[in-house]
This record gives C-alpha cells, sequence and structure tokens, in this order.
C-alpha cells in the first residue's frame, strides 16, 4: 500500500475493533502496524475507549425489554 493510503490503516483500526477485517486486511495492517508507531498509538488508544465502554454498561432486569 502507498503511503499516501495510510488513511486505510486507520480505518481499518476502528473496522478491526468490530470484527470486521479480512484475513488479508488484517495481516496487512499488521504488517503496517510493525512499522507504524502512530498507527500502534492509534490502536491502543481504541482497545481503552473500548474497554472503558465496556465497563460502563448498564445491567439492566430481564423484563426491561418487555416494558419499553
Amino acid at each position: 500500500m502507498n503511503p499516501q493510503d495510510h488513511g486505510t490503516y486507520v480505518e481499518w483500526l476502528h473496522l478491526e475493533g468490530d470484527g470486521e477485517l479480512s484475513a488479508t486486511e488484517a495481516r496487512s495492517l499488521e504488517e503496517h502496524l510493525a512499522t507504524c508507531r502512530d498507527c500502534r498509538g492509534e490502536r491502543e488508544a481504541l482497545q481503552r475507549l473500548g474497554s472503558l465502554m465496556a465497563e460502563g454498561r448498564i445491567r439492566v432486569h430481564s423484563s426491561f425489554r418487555q416494558q419499553v
């Protein structure tokens, strides 16, 4: 991938968190991450955000859906 396509890797970082990367894209992303400190930092930030969001989930009673 060309250097001008760096935005594609950033997009893939977001898709990775949602499990939406193909195996080929995931391999290309891993190769890119081996050489790109900025994208490694972005990945770490996205992983921290995902963890914070998971911690902030509010459990609701099972009958909640029926009442809404």
